[in-house]
């Protein structure tokens, strides 16, 4: 299967869990369409994630190999598509597997960010809020970031926001008690 010339021709969301299914049944694919993710033109790398995305929803767990693959490229494009993809990709591993600090650093970023996507937002707050299950000790950070991603954020960032924020919240009330303040 040419996955290159598939994922130029995609058109629609159909088409793209079809190419998931298809990925699940001819998995040697899944290197082949990852570096497409990488592709300069904006439109096969975006149309690349969205079906590894959608594969992803069923078989999260084939991808975990890939985490550090993913980590490099998330932290590395310039598109919005791609990151919207891959953060919601990332969001569905365990947290433990990400070990880049610059994910998170993008992450941060992109929350407070005009120009993010209100998808890569929303998406970024979810993988941060993941990672603080790990590292419970960056939690007020993370809240302080959400809260200035908040200020202008539309009416569903600042929504998920909260629910994220009252999800850290125990986090630092535990980890004020272990180290004894």
């Amino acid at each position: 299967m040419n996955w290159n010339h598939i994922i130029k021709e995609l058109k629609s969301g159909e088409e793209s869990r079809l190419l998931a299914k298809q990925l699940f049944e001819q998995q040697e694919g899944i290197p082949i369409v990852i570096k497409c993710i990488t592709n300069r033109d904006k439109k096969v790398a975006w149309r690349a994630a969205w079906i590894l995305d959608n594969f992803s929803r069923e078989n999260h767990k084939m991808l975990i190999p890939f985490v550090n693959r993913f980590c490099e490229i998330l932290i590395s494009t310039p598109h919005q598509g791609v990151r919207r993809h891959l953060t919601n990709i990332l969001c569905a591993f365990p947290a433990e597997t990400i070990e880049d600090g610059r994910v998170v650093d993008a992450c941060l970023k992109w929350i407070t960010e005009e120009k993010s996507d209100i998808a890569v937002k929303a998406n970024a707050m979810q993988l941060v809020a993941n990672i603080c299950r790990v590292y419970p000790e960056l939690a007020s950070e993370i809240i302080n970031v959400i809260e200035q991603g908040m200020e202008n954020g539309s009416p569903g960032i600042k929504n998920r926001g909260e629910k994220i924020i009252a999800s850290l919240e125990p986090l630092i009330t535990s980890t004020i008690r272990q180290n004894g303040f």
